[in-house]
């Protein structure tokens, strides 16, 4: 490991620009941040602060987006901190379920836009999917179950779907899980994600016209 010279830097300033400058040098990521004060003095200053509101500034302050600052109107910073976090939270929900629809998407669309039946829909009988290797469909051929469809293939592998009660045993390649629902269905479901992230999008722009009034408000407190 090298050992190099190390540049050291002390920031002096309001406490309102105090979030700013801190969130400034995080996204450049060349600086190591301490705080000078006394190490008990901080740890008390740190549980009489309110994180929440500093988490919901951090969250405003990051839109790309922001409306013309308010100054005189009426300001409920409890009511600002609860919408803000709960558009964050909710967003994330969003974009995780997102990702899983999108997955899903990606996994059924070489079988095609079917819905799987219930158990039981079929005289007891269930569908399993299987992706075998084109080299391995001779082993498959061999000894093949008594009811199965070739779905589709490509150059490398051939999609199968077996009918039977039991799970098939012994049988080439991979045996693969996909969503009970339509590929009609999962798309429409990432629409109304779409959607409703779209909506929490210019929610959270709405609120970031109040960014200076708490972030002001938040200073005022941690001073005290």
């Amino acid at each position: 490991m090298a050992i190099v010279p190390l540049n050291k830097v002390t920031f002096f300033g309001s406490t309102a620009q105090c979030e700013r400058v801190i969130d400034r040098l995080q996204d450049l990521g060349c600086a190591h941040l301490r705080n000078l004060a006394d190490p008990d003095r901080g740890e008390q200053a740190e549980e009489g602060r309110d994180t929440a509101a500093h988490e919901a500034l951090k969250f405003l302050r990051s839109c790309r987006q922001h409306r013309r600052q308010v100054r005189r109107e009426r300001f409920d910073r409890q009511a600002v901190v609860r919408e803000a976090l709960g558009i964050q939270a909710r967003q994330q929900e969003l974009l995780d379920e997102r990702d899983g629809l999108g997955k899903a998407i990606d996994d059924l669309e070489p079988w095609g836009d079917f819905e799987l039946p219930a158990d039981g829909r079929i005289a007891g009988q269930r569908l399993w999917f299987f992706v075998i290797p084109l080299r391995d469909l001779r082993q498959f051929y061999a000894q093949p179950p008594a009811a199965w469809h070739e779905v589709t293939r490509d150059h490398r592998e051939a999609r199968l779907v077996v009918i039977q009660a039991e799970e098939p045993r012994g049988l080439p390649g991979t045996r693969v899980e996909l969503d009970g629902r339509s590929l009609s269905r999962l798309r429409a479901a990432v629409e109304e994600a779409e959607e409703e992230l779209a909506a929490l999008h210019y929610q959270r722009i709405g609120l970031t016209r109040f960014c200076e009034l708490l972030a002001s408000d938040l200073a005022r407190a941690d001073d005290a």
